[in-house]
């Protein structure tokens, strides 16, 4: 822990984010490709942190216009459609989806006849959100957690001249 203070007070950044991540909003975002199960992609967002201690976590999509953000930076990744881990799930209750900070959802966009629980396919539980692209259209699905997708992580943004990230896995600063 002293390492990452220490870090924080040598790593002076004239943007709000750092590099690799993208800024929108209050959070800054990284995409990852390396396809991960649920919740080994929950504890790879959770290894970032800002400078005030507040780690990463899967991306929540409260409005319309959060979807807009991902569908973008989905697409300075690869041109080709596909699912990415969020941190949406109903885990803990049955049909009761919330995301990762808790919050009930407000806003939703499920494709059609979702979420099924499995019903249409496997037949498996399924309590993990993926948001992914339909003919360019930003849609949601729940799907097995056991299932290996691509992630992304999101942060709060810091304030000038006092922001970095420590990856604790790595022993790196960014």
């Amino acid at each position: 822990m002293r390492f990452l203070i220490l870090s924080c007070l040598f790593v002076v950044a004239t943007a709000r984010c750092p590099a690799l991540f993208t800024q929108y909003d209050s959070n800054c975002y990284r995409i990852f490709v390396e396809a991960l199960p649920w919740i080994e992609a929950k504890m790879a967002c959770s290894r970032f942190m800002n400078c005030q201690g507040e780690p990463a976590s899967l991306i929540s999509l409260k409005t319309r216009l959060d979807e807009i953000f991902l569908k973008k930076l989905m697409g300075t990744i690869s041109p080709q459609n596909y699912a990415v881990w969020t941190s949406g799930n109903d885990i803990h209750t049955e049909e009761v989806f919330r995301w990762g900070d808790g919050t009930l959802f407000q806003y939703v966009n499920w494709a059609q006849e979702q979420p099924d629980n499995g019903q249409q396919s496997s037949g498996e539980i399924e309590n993990c959100v993926a948001f992914f692209l339909r003919r360019g259209r930003p849609l949601w699905n729940d799907a097995m957690c056991e299932l290996e997708r691509p992630f992304v992580c999101m942060v709060p943004s810091g304030e000038q001249q006092d922001f970095g990230y420590y990856d604790q896995g790595a022993n790196t600063v960014y």
